[in-house]
């Protein structure tokens, strides 16, 4: 039979930092809670989260309340301290793009590739862009992140024929463009 150093009941907002008190400081500690953890019915969801410093109970319970909100601070930094700088790990754009030929020096523009550039830290960035009837593909991709990024391109052209396998051809329409395999473009 397993046994703890601490049982709390409850693990709404109070709850859970006592039992991520209890197991900073090594102790073996069980919580229990009614409900799924999260869960939308605890007073730490909505308007309802307040820890109140004003009572009228024993006196003892005011310093514990501003130990609660020193803690609450605390963990607080502690989690962002730990936060990756990433903000993100894939960019995922599409931008629509003109819909008639644009010409460039004479020629006609054939495909228009989008390029999204990385952030610091950033693993891919996969954008998309239409030109003219047609949708073009463009991947950016950090090396040491993701060596792979010419099978992820051949698996989003793979994505592309199914979802265009589902469209059923009518007779009177004409063939659609031939699609040609999406370009990725890497940096490092």
């Amino acid at each position: 039979m397993k046994s703890y150093d601490a049982i709390v009941a409850g693990v709404g907002s109070m709850g859970s930092a006592a039992l991520y008190e209890f197991a900073r400081r090594g102790r073996r500690v069980l919580g229990l809670e009614q409900f799924d953890v999260p869960n939308a019915l605890g007073t730490y969801v909505g308007v309802t989260r307040i820890i109140r410093l004003a009572y009228n109970e024993d006196p003892r319970y005011v310093p514990l309340v501003r130990r609660a909100y020193e803690r609450w601070h605390a963990l607080g930094a502690r989690v962002a301290g730990q936060l990756s700088r990433r903000m993100y790990n894939v960019l995922v754009t599409n931008v629509p793009g003109p819909q008639i030929p644009l010409y460039a020096a004479g020629s006609k523009v054939e495909a228009m590739y989008p390029v999204a550039p990385l952030g610091p830290g950033q693993a891919l960035a996969v954008s998309c862009t239409s030109y003219n009837g047609r949708v073009f593909f463009g991947m950016t991709a950090d090396r040491d992140a993701i060596p792979d990024v010419e099978e992820f391109a051949v698996q989003i052209g793979e994505a592309v024929d199914e979802i265009l396998s589902t469209i059923p051809q009518q007779s009177d329409s004409p063939a659609p463009h031939a699609r040609r395999r999406p370009r990725s473009r890497t940096s490092s």
